[in-house]
């Protein structure tokens, strides 16, 4: 990697590509009415399964809302609350993440650190009806360790392998501590149990079995990897992680790799053998606070299709970058939009692909609001009108639009969609490679047809 696409700050990152592919100009609107609907401090902004027209809000408090789009209009509705105690801006609530089979089995996943006895990181299973998110009931604890250190706040998401992975921040620069699962991004099943436990441990975990390492452990020496998320197409794992003293980083994350929080920050400059280097390591001079984001994979023929976007709460900009084919840095990064209103506290989705800022001030409560970016290249996804069709080994043509059983849109590597006929298998086409987006989830994957 170019050390000097390392060492760039933010503000001075667009000058790495001569030519810069990225668009820039990206704005910002309300897309509710700020006078009868206001949150407090909100941490997450989110998707629901099977509904593009509702988005999950968390509030650092512990209240968990719906913003519910009805005949144009979204209104904000109260759904549940957690046991949350916020006593610093390290406390709190920060996720809800739904099962990849939610619309089966009616599970989601909520991320807090409870202060009652003991600050606890805590994970929880959630049951809720799908259809309006009605009559959510908490299921049980999942996991919950002791975090007396103060970044403890993280993240989870669900991988493309159906693990559930979180990200924990560290407990006085805990992060190599093997023992603890402080500092670390682990990796858990949750849909079995290991003796003794409410999940289990993976097989292929790359420390289990070994003595006096937690086996959840799939990424060692994180400080405060604040947010993280999974390319849609290529299953990449990114994790925002917020510095101590001198960088802010964005970290590609791999299985059993180390990150060097505790020894090393920023891009590691001797005795670097077991040390893997951020994407980018910025000086806490030009950005502080970097909060992570999302790869695009709204609109494949979207200028922004594969750009990485991210924000800094300090700074309170927003921006894209593109990692280069080595995938061990960004060909290129450019701030995208201005000075926000707020400190970007985290970016978000919903079903149809759009992107939302949420921000907050602990000083200036009114600057305490959730925007949806706003770009001619920021295009929605064209496959939500798709529907599943329902007959097992099958494909078939609805609306001109291809999909098959398992309810997947079709596209094309050109970016357009593809319209199935016949039988299984056969791309009407004769394309030898499709993109297959999952219309419930999002998520999407590669299907190589049949000769």
């Amino acid at each position: 990697m170019n050390p000097m696409i390392r060492t760039f700050g933010f503000l001075a990152a667009a000058v790495v590509s001569a030519v810069a592919q990225i668009p820039t100009g990206v704005t910002f609107e309300t897309f509710y009415d700020a006078a009868k609907i206001s949150f407090d401090q909100p941490t997450f902004v989110g998707p629901v399964p099977g509904d593009p027209d509702q988005l999950i809000v968390v509030e650092r408090g512990g209240k968990v809302s719906r913003m519910v789009k009805t005949a144009g209009v979204y209104e904000k509705k109260a759904w549940f609350s957690v046991d949350a105690e916020t006593g610093t801006h390290w406390d709190g609530a920060w996720t809800v993440e739904f099962h990849p089979k939610f619309l089966q089995n009616h599970l989601f996943y909520v991320l807090y650190r409870q202060k009652i006895n003991a600050t606890k990181s805590v994970i929880e299973e959630w049951k809720a009806d799908p259809v309006g998110l009605a009559n959510p009931v908490k299921v049980r604890a999942v996991i919950d360790f002791n975090q007396k250190g103060i970044h403890s706040s993280g993240d989870m998401k669900f991988g493309p392998d159906g693990f559930l992975y979180s990200s924990q921040g560290d407990r006085e620069q805990s992060g190599q501590d093997m023992n603890e699962m402080w500092g670390k991004v682990i990796r858990i099943d949750v849909d079995k149990k290991d003796p003794g436990l409410e999940y289990a441990i993976p097989a292929d975990n790359p420390f289990k079995g070994q003595a006096g390492v937690r086996p959840e452990i799939y990424a060692v020496g994180f400080r405060m990897p604040w947010r993280m998320s999974f390319d849609k197409l290529t299953g990449d794992m990114y994790v925002g992680d917020v510095g101590d003293l001198t960088h802010e980083e964005v970290d590609l994350v791999n299985k059993g790799l180390n990150y060097g929080a505790g020894v090393v920050e920023g891009t590691c400059a001797t005795n670097c053998a077991k040390f893997t280097n951020p994407l980018v390591s910025e000086s806490r001079t030009q950005g502080f606070c970097v909060i992570g984001g999302f790869v695009y994979r709204a609109d494949p023929t979207s200028k922004f299709y594969g750009v990485y976007l991210f924000g800094d709460y300090g700074t309170k900009k927003i921006y894209g970058a593109r990692l280069n084919a080595a995938k061990d840095g960004f060909s290129e990064m450019v701030s995208i939009a201005g000075t926000m209103p707020g400190n970007v506290s985290a970016l978000g989705l919903d079903g149809r692909g759009n992107y939302y800022a949420a921000m907050y001030n602990e000083n200036a409560p009114t600057l305490t609001q959730i925007y949806r970016l706003k770009h001619a290249e920021l295009k929605p996804d064209a496959t939500t009108a798709v529907k599943q069709y329902a007959i097992p080994g099958r494909t078939g043509i609805l609306g001109g639009k291809g999909f098959d059983p398992s309810g997947y849109a079709i596209y094309g590597l050109d970016g357009k969609l593809r319209t199935m006929s016949g039988s299984k298998g056969n791309p009407g086409n004769g394309s030898d490679i499709l993109i297959l987006r999952d219309i419930h989830t999002g998520r999407i994957g590669k299907w190589i047809p049949a000769l």
